[in-house]
Order: C-alpha cells, then structure tokens, then sequence
C-alpha cells in the first residue's frame, strides 16, 4: 500500500504473503461444470442410436438410459451398474426397483442416490403423450426386450450380450454422438 517499513524484509512474513499469492491461483481454477442436456439434444441422441447398425435391445438399452436420467434427473450412476460384468443387488438398479402403476407412471426405486438417503429415493415418471420421447413407454418397450430367463432381480440396463451398461460407456457413447454435430464440446456433456 505504499508504507513505508521494514516488517516486509522478515523471511516469515514474505513466505506468507508468497503463499497467499499461491492460494489464489486455486481459487481461480475451477473445475469446469457440465452443460444441461436439453430436449433437443436428447432427440438428435436418439436419432443417432436408431440409425446405428447395433442389436435392437443394445439400441433400447442406450436409448431407454437416457431418457430415464433425463425426465428422472438422475445421473448415471444412480441407474447404471458400476461394473460391466459384475452387479450388486443391494446398490444396483434392478427390475424389481421398477413398478409399473396403472399405466400412468412408473415408480423407480434407487438404493444409492446422489443425496445419500438411507433407503433410497423413489422417482416417479409419468407417461407423457404429447411429448415424445416418453419414459414409461421407454421402459415399457425395454421390459419387453429382456430375456425371458433373465429375472426381477437382474439389472434394468442388461445389454444382449449379458454386459451391463455402466456410466463411462454411456458417457463415451453419448460424447461420441454428439460429437459430429457440436464437436470438442460434446466433451461437456454427460
């Protein structure tokens, strides 16, 4: 501040004030946020995946994943098992975590939830006929899709190969669409 004085000289005190300096540098690095994924953008998604040359279960896999975390706000974590070969039915999302009520809605069980509860979180979705895509009837088509010898107690998300679809394929999948029509920022996408 233009002072005049020596207290500055003292090793102490100029290690402090060169390490108040540091700290500002981590203030200003922030880690970069996500971008919302709209309407749109789930539409040209789906697009895509239909015109994909993949197996009309793997198609409905990805699609009906997407459309849950949208009208759900869920992330993936919350619905996609962590493992690709592997799942645990205390914390994975399962067919029996899926009650189907009446035609209206669909109320989903989800054991680990970004807020932490203790038994979990219950989802409501409800069928939307004017608005498509519409999440019931997602989850309607991929209850029809799933193997008959597979049971209540498997993962919703089971790919026709007998892998289950985890957060980073549904990532690199989604960021691979999307790249051809917005490029590197499909990167901030999840």
């Amino acid at each position: 501040r233009g002072f005049s004085t020596d207290i500055f000289e003292k090793k102490v005190l100029k290690k402090m004030l060169d390490g108040s300096k540091n700290l500002e540098m981590y203030q200003l690095a922030k880690k970069p946020s996500r971008k919302v994924f709209t309407l749109p953008l789930l539409r040209i998604l789906g697009h895509e995946i239909a015109k994909k040359n993949w197996t009309e279960k793997r198609k409905q896999v990805l699609w009906t994943a997407c459309v849950v975390a949208f009208f759900g706000s869920l992330r993936a974590g919350e619905i996609l098992c962590k493992e690709k070969n592997f799942f645990r039915g205390d914390e994975d999302f399962l067919w029996s975590d899926v009650k189907f009520k009446d035609g209206f809605s669909v109320i989903l069980r989800l054991k680990i939830t970004k807020n932490k509860t203790q038994n979990g979180e219950f989802i409501d979705l409800f069928r939307n006929k004017e608005l498509k895509p519409c999440p019931v009837k997602c989850l309607e088509k991929l209850f029809s899709l799933k193997d008959t010898e597979v049971s209540l107690h498997s993962p919703v998300f089971a790919q026709s190969n007998s892998e289950f679809l985890t957060p980073a394929e549904l990532n690199f999948t989604i960021q691979e669409i999307l790249g051809k029509y917005i490029g590197i920022g499909s990167l901030e996408y999840s």
